[in-house]
Parts: structure tokens; C-alpha cells; sequence
């Protein structure tokens, strides 16, 4: 029986016999031409653990709108989610009715572990954001990755952020996009102890990596006296930091690695 299934192109997983779908358990499909068939996927696949939607063009991703909204409550054993859209350029973005039914189908996942989503969502500071309510409630969420984007990253914003991401995760990944990065003395000083506040309020976290567009935040220097007691790893832009600790000592003081360069 196959468990485990990775397509590419992912527009041939729709030729695929309906029977090729029980008892699956991991399921990825790559650069799909449509996403007509993921009905199927959703009715057949009741042992779906996870699924994995990489390179999702803009063009297409309506589709998963009614897709997600139609299958909320199916699915319920899934445990890890990936969603990558591919905006083909910096112009275009996957539709805002996409983040509310992402929302709508995370919200009834009880089991997931370790969401995904690179879909460009929109920073918001309204404490309804559909994205913002549907993460902190899921009980078993302990990897998180996560794009957000906003015109320069206001106070509000990274607060509400920061408010909605659950305190034991164990890893945390934030690319946080500015499509007009803020570039004057008051912000440089007044936006990096909000989000040294975000990071220093996760406890549990052993890996945090932070991607950002701006070349503002300066927290790759900031990371030596600010990360929190369990980190082990820390992220920023292309480079990774090990953070080593006295074997003999409990305290979170420690020495940091030499950066290195993230990947393989």
C-alpha cells in the first residue's frame, strides 16, 4: 500500500487512480497546473497525516478557496500542513478570501504540529484577523513558519503579531516582508525592542529564524544578550548561530558560534 507520494509535475496526481489514495499517509504535490482535484484528495485520503502544496501559482490559487471552505472538517488527523504560493513577481499576491479559508480549514485541525504557509499575509493589528485567531487555539502547535507582510511594520502590527503566536512553540520561523520599509532614526530605534519582546517571550523556542526585506531590524546583534533561556539555534537572514552553553552551568549565559551560512 503507498504511504508516502511527492508529485511533480502536481497536476499528474489527477490521473492517479482513486485507489492510489487509500491508506496514504504524506502527500506532497509540486507546481500544480490546477488544483481541481484536491476534492479527492480530501474524501479519499482519511489517513492523511501530511500535505505538503509547493509552488502554488498566483493565478491558480483561488482555487483552494472553495476547496479549503468546502473540506474544514476533513482532514482531521493531518499534523503538518504546507501551503508555498508562488507570486511569480512583486506584484501580484494570492487573494485576501485565501487567508480566511487557510484560517477556516487550520481551525478544525486539532492534531496539527507544524503548519507552513508562505501565502503573503497581510500584517493586521485587529484582533479578528482570521489568520491571527485561528493559531494560538490549536493545542498541539509546536513548529510554526509563517510569511507576514506590511507597507513599514508599525508598532500595532508587530505587537498583534507577537500577541497570536502561541508560547510553546518549540521553533519559529518569520519572514516578515516591507513593501516600504521604514528608513528614518525614530523607527530604527523604536521597532527592534518590539520585536526583541517577541522573541524573548518564547520561552520554549530552541530555533527561531527571522527573514526581513528591510535591513532595519538589527537583531542579528541584539541576539546575544536577548534570546530566550531554551535557545539553541538562531536565524537570521542567510546565516544560522549556534548557541553553546556552559555544559557545567544551568544559566542561559553561553558562548555563540561563529555565524555560518544557512542551507546544506
Amino acid at each position: 500500500m503507498l504511504t508516502h507520494l511527492s508529485v511533480y509535475p502536481g497536476n499528474a496526481i489527477w490521473e492517479f487512480p482513486v485507489r492510489s489514495f487509500f491508506g496514504l499517509q504524506e502527500l506532497e504535490i509540486i507546481k500544480p497546473k490546477n488544483l481541481g482535484g484536491l476534492k479527492l484528495v480530501s474524501h479519499h485520503c482519511s489517513a492523511l497525516r501530511s500535505l505538503a502544496l509547493c509552488g502554488v501559482q498566483v493565478e491558480i490559487s483561488s482555487q483552494l478557496i472553495p476547496l479549503l471552505s468546502a473540506s474544514a472538517t476533513a482532514l482531521p488527523d493531518l499534523t503538518a500542513l504546507k501551503i508555498i504560493c508562488d507570486p511569480g513577481s512583486l506584484e501580484s499576491e494570492p487573494p485576501l478570501e485565501l487567508i480566511s479559508a487557510v484560517s477556516t480549514f487550520l481551525a478544525n485541525k486539532q492534531r496539527l504540529r507544524m503548519p507552513d504557509l508562505v501565502l503573503r499575509t497581510p500584517a493586521c493589528d485587529e484582533p479578528d484577523w482570521p489568520m491571527w485567531a485561528s493559531l494560538p487555539p490549536l493545542p498541539n502547535l509546536e513548529v510554526l513558519s509563517i510569511d507576514v507582510h506590511s507597507y513599514h511594520w508599525s508598532v500595532s502590527e508587530i505587537r498583534r503579531l507577537s500577541s497570536c503566536i502561541p508560547l510553546r512553540l518549540s521553533a519559529l520561523l518569520i519572514h516578515a516582508r516591507a513593501m516600504f520599509p521604514a528608513v528614518d532614526e525614530q523607527a530604527r530605534e523604536r521597532h527592534p525592542p518590539e520585536w526583541i519582546s517577541l522573541i524573548r517571550k518564547s520561552t520554549s523556542l530552541k530555533y527561531l529564524h527571522i527573514l526581513e526585506n528591510s535591513g532595519k531590524l538589527n537583531l542579528k546583534q541584539r541576539r546575544r544578550a536577548d534570546h530566550p533561556d531554551a535557545l539553541q539555534l538562531f536565524g537570521y537572514g542567510p546565516y544560522l548561530h549556534w548557541i553553546l552553553r556552559d555544559a557545567q552551568a544551568d544559566s542561559a549565559a553561553g558562548r555563540h558560534a561563529d555565524d555560518a551560512p544557512a542551507g546544506p
